[in-house]
């Protein structure tokens, strides 16, 4: 019951946003992931073009937890620029970002939503290694490793061109960890034959393939 309430009292917030502000087409905002500053905080840069044929009196900006809906957040108040930098981020996860234009005849704009995922990695993930270890009584540990290079959310391991238990609910996450190196392994017991693995990674930029590995079962 809590829950809906909380979920309810978000969405009269988003509504009462709304209600104040009229949507333009012609305005609309992007936005970056810069990756960690110094101190450790998430950035993402937030930009936008001024309205066109409108007088603009300042901008606002404004952030919405995706996950957590009752959490907003103001970024940038009473701000003449057209760039905004939020460095208030202090966990990964999925945001919104609303501009909101103030006019000098009182009204106000609002750019469509700008949605961005957050984490420590700033591309497709790095180009796995195949890793194989034979434990003894024909069972083997099959994963894979990134030494270096940006990590994934997701893997899956194929077996002879069909998904192994990694595409089974909650068995393909990965906890990432920006550049560092990652690794994820299952073991296989496996009858004698011959067994090509491919493997592929993906995060939020994108999918990376490994290079096949090929394993003779004696």
């Amino acid at each position: 019951m809590r829950k809906w309430m909380m979920v309810i009292w978000a969405m009269v917030m988003v509504l009462s946003l709304s209600s104040s502000v009229f949507a333009d087409g012609n305005f609309t905002s992007s936005t970056v992931n810069l990756g960690k500053d110094a101190n450790g905080k998430r950035q993402v840069q937030i930009s936008w073009n001024p309205p066109p044929g409108k007088e603009v009196s300042h901008y606002e900006v404004k952030r919405h937890d995706v996950f957590y809906a009752w959490f907003w957040w103001d970024i940038c108040n009473n701000t003449t620029q057209t760039t905004c930098i939020d460095n208030k981020i202090s966990q990964k996860g999925t945001y919104d970002y609303f501009v909101i234009a103030h006019l000098t005849d009182g009204t106000k704009i609002e750019a469509p939503v700008s949605r961005i995922p957050v984490a420590d990695y700033l591309g497709v993930p790095a180009v796995p290694t195949i890793t194989v270890s034979s434990l003894g009584n024909r069972n083997y540990k099959v994963g894979f490793s990134i030494t270096s290079g940006n990590n994934a959310d997701f893997w899956y391991l194929y077996q002879n061109g069909s998904c192994t238990s990694t595409c089974y609910p909650f068995q393909d996450i990965l906890n990432e960890n920006g550049n560092n190196p990652q690794s994820a392994s299952l073991t296989l017991t496996l009858q004698p034959g011959t067994y090509v693995y491919t493997l592929k990674l993906v995060n939020t930029y994108g999918v990376t393939w490994a290079v096949p590995y090929t394993l003779v079962v004696p």
